[in-house]
């Protein structure tokens, strides 16, 4: 008997996505800068300013709020407390760009939603999170024990939520199309109303 302990969840949701989220409509923010993670691109996470709540801006309700029904979802089904988004920004990456290996800090889970992607041309990479602690394992068959990566198609409308843990990437867009994904991080809920609780001020020495 085999158990598969200790498994990595990862949400996919396909909705839909609305009318006024265009690739015009978020340059129209004027809140574009360059993501140092993201090539031939732009993004609202700058690398000097530092990332854009998009979420929050006016037009985005409905998405987010699209977007958090999966979050609660995703956190029913995997037994978290419940989860608030705490950081959201757009990323627009043109043919031939590609998104660097990173993870993302000081968040629980965190999510893609893809407003714009060609089915088969750029999927999202994600490296399993055992695979440095496995140092003598010489793989015979790729399976979901032994492989080092898994990938997820990236298509419009497709939402994707993972461990903010989880180091991912893309490799080369080989559409024609650029790529517009929507991501975000999150925290609980909990933590948050417990952070706003703490006074940060510091008395004179």
């Amino acid at each position: 008997m085999i158990y598969s302990l200790f498994p990595t969840a990862v949400g996919v949701y396909d909705m839909q996505v609305p009318d006024n989220i265009t690739e015009d409509y978020l340059r129209s923010l004027d809140i574009s800068g360059h993501h140092g993670l993201v090539t031939n691109g732009e993004s609202s996470h700058d690398t000097v300013r530092g990332e854009e709540f998009l979420l929050n801006y006016t037009g985005m309700e409905h998405i987010k709020d699209q977007i958090q029904q999966c979050i609660n979802n995703y956190s029913d089904e995997v037994g978290l407390e419940p989860l608030a988004i705490t950081g959201s920004w757009f990323n627009i990456m043109k043919p031939q760009g590609h998104v660097l290996p990173h993870h993302h800090r000081v968040s629980t889970v965190s999510g893609a939603f893809y407003v714009s992607s060609e089915p088969n041309t750029c999927p999202l990479f994600l490296k399993n999170p055992l695979d440095n602690t496995k140092m003598l394992d010489i793989a015979a068959s790729r399976n979901q024990y032994t492989s080092d990566t898994a990938q997820i198609d990236s298509i419009k409308g497709r939402l994707i939520i993972f461990p903010s843990y989880i180091e991912h990437y893309t490799e080369i867009n080989q559409s024609e199309q650029s790529r517009i994904v929507i991501s975000f991080n999150t925290l609980p809920i909990s933590a948050i109303n417990s952070i706003k609780k703490v006074d940060f001020n510091v008395a004179p020495l």
